[in-house]
């Protein structure tokens, strides 16, 4: 397989590529003449209960982060940049695109979306890096299906994760992403839907499917009703970031709150892995307020750092002083880099191969 490793220029982490926001004008509020100073960038009542004695540095670190947020050129023109490198990229490689795969991510209207392909390039080379097994995205709820079903009836024992596209939209590409796991012991199977909305709003199709499978195959099924997605946006890294923890947590059934109802184990709380990316940092104090303390201060495995030291990395304040966890917009930021570079310096047929690494059609 091709190793792709995102050359240490091409995308460099700031904070304003965090606090930047698919379509609410963030970064025009950033620069408006008002807001000058450090000052004015208060860190609210959340963020002090986040910040105690021993998390002076980060609280240091922070503040920090916002002065050079004060001093950094507009968003608009790194993505204008991003946008044109992956065009002018793609224009290398029409035959790619047109007959072999639709095209990997779109950038309509500033707004980062990826499609399967794209997603399975990401996939690939987080398989590779973090050196997972069973991770796998379908490029069609047919090809998902068929591949589920093999797994439950079929499938050694072991963690399995699937990411399909579903919702209201073309099935080549599916505006909305989620996460199917499968955990099987003894060769009985345990199912997991991850949703990041936390409803079957745009993935109800896909989550009839899977429920009336496990009703067959008689496994159980769990699915979280916990919404960490509340900025319309950032789907796909919900479920690669889903998936990626769910393979890594060793155990995921020890660690979740669920009830159940109609045959079905909905999960009230998860691990702290999967609560990175949730979006209102007011919901993850809440869930911060209902664990034990160890459970958000500790250095969650298979990362870096603990759920608190994230969320104070990556909060910022919206126009109308609401603290929101950037994430997976930055997240999302770095795999957009990725891709350009990916696209610009690879072979057609070294991407496919890549691709082909988690891709199931």
């Amino acid at each position: 397989m091709s190793t792709i490793y995102l050359p240490n220029d091409t995308y460099k982490t700031s904070f304003f590529e965090i606090a930047y926001s698919y379509g609410r004008d963030i970064y025009s509020w950033l620069y408006s003449s008002s807001i000058q100073k450090t000052s004015d960038f208060p860190i609210s009542l959340c963020m002090e209960k986040l910040a105690e004695a021993h998390a002076a540095p980060e609280v240091k670190e922070f503040s920090e982060k916002w002065k050079r947020v004060c001093q950094s050129s507009a968003m608009s023109a790194e993505l204008t940049k991003i946008d044109t490198l992956y065009r002018k990229a793609l224009l290398k490689h029409k035959p790619f695109v047109k007959t072999a795969y639709p095209d990997l991510l779109s950038t309509a209207s500033g707004s980062l979306r990826l499609w399967m392909p794209g997603v399975a390039l990401i996939a690939s080379y987080l398989k590779e890096k973090k050196g997972l097994e069973g991770l796998s995205v379908c490029a069609s709820k047919k090809a998902f299906t068929r591949t589920l079903e093999r797994i439950l009836c079929e499938g050694k024992d072991g963690k399995y994760a699937l990411i399909v596209g579903g919702g209201h939209s073309d099935e080549d590409y599916p505006m909305h992403k989620v996460s199917i796991c499968v955990e099987k012991k003894d060769g009985v199977s345990s199912v997991v839907f991850m949703d990041s909305f936390g409803r079957t709003t745009y993935s109800g199709e896909i989550y009839e499917s899977v429920l009336q499978l496990c009703k067959r195959k008689n496994a159980p099924l769990y699915f979280s009703r916990l919404q960490r997605e509340f900025g319309g946006y950032g789907c796909a890294i919900f479920a690669l970031q889903d998936s990626i923890s769910f393979l890594q947590e060793p155990d995921f059934f020890k660690k979740i709150d669920h009830k159940t109802s109609g045959g079905v184990l909905y999960i009230d709380s998860l691990p702290p892995a999967f609560m990175i990316g949730t979006q209102s940092v007011g919901k993850i104090v809440i869930y911060m307020e209902t664990v034990k303390e160890a459970v958000y201060t500790e250095t969650i495995p298979g990362r870096k750092k603990s759920l608190q030291e994230y969320t104070i990395r990556n909060c910022v304040l919206n126009p109308y002083g609401k603290e929101e966890n950037h994430y997976i917009t930055k997240k999302m930021l770095k795999y957009m880099h990725f891709i350009a570079s990916a696209v610009k310096t690879m072979k057609t047929e070294e991407i496919q191969k890549v691709i082909g690494e988690t891709f199931v059609v």
